[in-house]
């Protein structure tokens, strides 16, 4: 019989706790102080743990920077699934994984700054490969959801990797414009309306004409 309550599972809980408390404190050094102005002891001190607590589970501030992207992204990766996987049409499906996108980073400022071009990232090669990795997956759900709406006649033929990423430089341009230093500052409210009236501006001009439906 297993034992799930003796002092080893109760360290690996308490290690878990601990490592949960360390990547929501980094996320949001990360979103407020941006990648080079985070250090590990500011991480430590949100997380209300020790320095050594922290390196115990990252090596250093890539890694550490690596985490909190890959945790983000991976949540996003679940959330687009459910949205594709529901029982609508593909075009459907696209326009409610655009919208659970969008969410994904209205709520996460550290995904926003993540994505804006003034942004300071690690430079190594391996973490911006993974990184690199996980967001070409979340291109590949939407321009295969555009390749089903396409072949059931519900938009005109398009290149359906390029709309893809289309759409999601659009949001990620969009939503950058909230955080943007030398831009007019845009508000969520106004991003919010910005994108669903290009969302019905899209829609309408991919739609086939009736007799050709």
């Amino acid at each position: 019989m297993t034992q799930t309550n003796g002092p080893s599972s109760r360290v690996q809980r308490r290690r878990a706790r601990n490592q949960a408390r360390i990547l929501d404190a980094a996320e949001a050094s990360f979103a407020s102080e941006g990648y080079s102005g985070t250090r590990i002891e500011t991480v430590a001190e949100r997380a209300d743990v020790s320095v050594g607590s922290v390196y115990s589970h990252y090596a250093n501030k890539d890694e550490l920077y690596l985490a909190v992207a890959d945790r983000l992204l991976e949540r996003a990766g679940h959330d687009l699934a459910e949205a594709f996987q529901s029982s609508v049409s593909p075009t459907a499906q696209t326009v409610a994984a655009g919208q659970a996108y969008y969410r994904m980073l209205r709520d996460s400022p550290f995904l926003v700054r993540f994505i804006s071009p003034n942004t300071t990232a690690p430079e190594s090669a391996a973490i911006r490969e993974q990184i690199a990795r996980r967001l070409d997956a979340i291109v590949t759900q939407f321009s295969s959801a555009i390749d089903q709406a396409i072949a059931r006649g519900e938009i005109l033929p398009v290149d359906s990797r390029l709309m893809a990423l289309f759409l999601i430089s659009a949001w990620n341009g969009v939503m950058a414009g909230t955080i943007h230093p030398l831009l007019p500052r845009l508000s969520i409210k106004d991003a919010e309306l910005m994108l669903a009236t290009a969302q019905t501006l899209l829609l309408r001009s991919l739609t086939p004409p009736a007799g050709e439906r």
